[in-house]
């Protein structure tokens, strides 16, 4: 990169380091959109194991599972059976 003489400035943009920046929050969107989907399919499987009885209370599934009870019982009230 060329610098200004005296002002020690910056006269082209630095993309290399836009580049990785932009890169490396693709990265973390993409890993934190992979994150909740784990998270939801675990939830999923908690609840379905739930009502088929594998589990006799939500606490146990969600334990099983690695979900949050509390959230897992809020969406057993939202589901049909």
């Amino acid at each position: 990169n060329v610098l200004y003489h005296r002002a020690g400035h910056i006269t082209e943009p630095v993309k290399i380091c836009q580049d990785q920046h932009n890169s490396a929050l693709h990265s973390m969107s993409q890993q934190h959109h992979d994150l909740l989907l784990q998270h939801k399919g675990r939830l999923q499987l908690a609840l379905q194991a739930y009502n088929t009885r594998q589990f006799q209370s939500h606490w146990a599934a969600a334990a099983a599972f690695n979900v949050n009870q509390r959230r897992l019982s809020e969406r057993a009230s939202n589901t049909p059976f």
